[in-house]
């Protein structure tokens, strides 16, 4: 069930109550729901939003030939999806047909995901697989195929599928393919195919990946630019255009080392899009200033700079500019706005800011050891993650409201003057009376804790905040 929304309710009333009770909401330093709803929606999943206009906007596509290739590497899962799947047939006739359309003269390396069992992309991959049943199969080479989604959302299924493929008998010594037994390991093939790129780049002179995913476009651009290798390396899309990844990498300059970390920031799968704020936001912010976030994507940086460097950018990518606090900001935005705006529009409160972006420090320090034969070696609990029924989700980081207002106290005093006698039930809490209670918090109330209400001040920095630097996307929709 999703998150009622009568929330939308509850808020007003708490802000209300605010008003006349004595808690300080002037940072909004509050959630108020019940997950961070900027950054999860009602069914508190991670929102997703779309990725593909990073290779839209940045992308230099060949315009002509660019050489022969002399290596090819395939991200092997997204192979599988774009292989026709024949009905009513074998798994041996799939595999024949899969290995047979890579028959090529040049060396090609297919390259497969793995699925760790403590993996933080099985969040992910359970949001994608909730419409689809799943059944595991026992699968060998006189198997009737089931269809494609229950395989392909089955974490088993797709496991035993892939090492059916790698185990398969093949004649063909130009074509190898990559599963369990990798060099490298690393579990997500995105982070392979640069190792193998990083491998063979000395001894080739162009080297094409066949792929559509918008992770493996951004880790070639900054490899490129941080390697700078001497081969032609080239990107395939399926629909036969080719990104010229040297020539986009020079178009992008010193940007490139900002890539990994406002791509992670701004969502991928592993960690939420922030609503409203598209990638077209996150890219002009890339292009149009000194983000400074090199050092996102250093691993031995330190928490305390990284972290910084990850809160600003959420603050340029909610204002245009750094400010002191997120909460400082989801105030002042809220009350710039003559109708209060939806909170989900609102930044993050600054607690589950810092475990957005423990999640995105993550996910870089993954991409980010390509280079390297094994994955980092961190605990999730440090990253923003937690493990729930043997599985990691993210944690929130969310506090809905003030004790004071979850806990809400209304007296009920008949007593004249009211709130008089010691069995008033505010003023032995230690609060306010407020509009709720009998006395409704007017002159004649002698509870002495009962205060007036001091609307908040908003400063002329705070007044002048810029806008963001692009529309709402389509795509972030909630």
């Amino acid at each position: 069930m999703p998150v009622s929304t009568t929330w939308n309710n509850y808020v007003g009333r708490l802000l209300v109550i605010s008003q006349s009770r004595y808690i300080e909401l002037s940072e909004v330093k509050y959630e108020l729901a019940p997950v961070p709803s900027s950054i999860f929606d009602e069914y508190g999943d991670m929102r997703k939003g779309s990725k593909a206009v990073l290779v839209h906007k940045l992308a230099v596509f060949a315009t002509s030939p660019l050489g022969p290739v002399d290596a090819e590497l395939v991200d092997g899962n997204e192979a599988l999806y774009h292989t026709l799947w024949p009905r009513n047939s074998t798994l041996k006739k799939l595999a024949d047909n899969f290995i047979s359309s890579f028959e090529k003269p040049h060396t090609t390396y297919i390259i497969f995901d793995r699925y760790d069992k403590h993996s933080i992309k099985s969040h992910e991959r359970q949001r994608r697989a909730k419409s689809s049943k799943s059944h595991e199969y026992v699968l060998n080479s006189n198997t009737i195929l089931p269809a494609k989604d229950v395989v392909m959302k089955s974490d088993v299924n797709k496991s035993a599928l892939i090492q059916y493929m790698c185990d398969a008998n093949r004649t063909n010594p130009h074509l190898q393919l990559i599963g369990e037994d990798c060099e490298y390991h690393h579990e997500e093939a995105d982070v392979k195919i640069i190792s193998y790129l990083l491998k063979l780049s000395p001894q080739r002179k162009h080297i094409q990946i066949l792929a559509d995913d918008t992770d493996i476009f951004v880790l070639l651009v900054f490899f490129f630019w941080v390697y700078k290798p001497a081969a032609q390396v080239s990107m395939r899309k399926y629909d036969g255009k080719v990104i010229d990844i040297k020539a986009t990498a020079l178009k992008l300059g010193d940007k490139c080392f900002d890539l990994l970390a406002v791509h992670a920031l701004s969502g991928c799968d592993t960690v939420s899009y922030p609503f409203g704020k598209g990638k077209i936001n996150a890219l002009n912010l890339l292009l149009k200033l000194d983000l400074n976030l090199q050092v996102f994507t250093e691993p031995d940086a330190e928490e305390v700079d990284w972290m910084k460097a990850g809160i600003d950018f959420l603050s340029y990518l909610y204002c245009g500019k750094i400010m002191k606090s997120l909460n400082n900001l989801r105030f002042t935005l809220f009350s710039k706005k003559k109708d209060p705006p939806k909170i989900k529009s609102l930044p993050p409160t600054d607690k589950s800011a810092i475990e957005h972006v423990k999640r995105a420090r993550f996910q870089v320090l993954i991409w980010r050891a390509a280079d390297q034969n094994n994955p980092p070696a961190s605990n999730l609990s440090m990253f923003g993650w937690k493990i729930e029924e043997d599985i990691p989700v993210p944690v929130h980081g969310t506090v809905v409201a003030p004790n004071e207002l979850l806990e809400l106290v209304a007296c009920g005093c008949k007593s004249v003057p009211p709130c008089s006698r010691a069995n008033c039930s505010c003023q032995s809490a230690g609060v306010s009376c407020t509009l709720y209670c009998k006395c409704k918090a007017k002159e004649h109330c002698v509870n002495v804790h009962t205060k007036k209400t001091e609307h908040a001040v908003v400063t002329d920095e705070e007044e002048e905040l810029d806008e963001p630097l692009a529309e709402e996307e389509s795509e972030d929709q909630g």
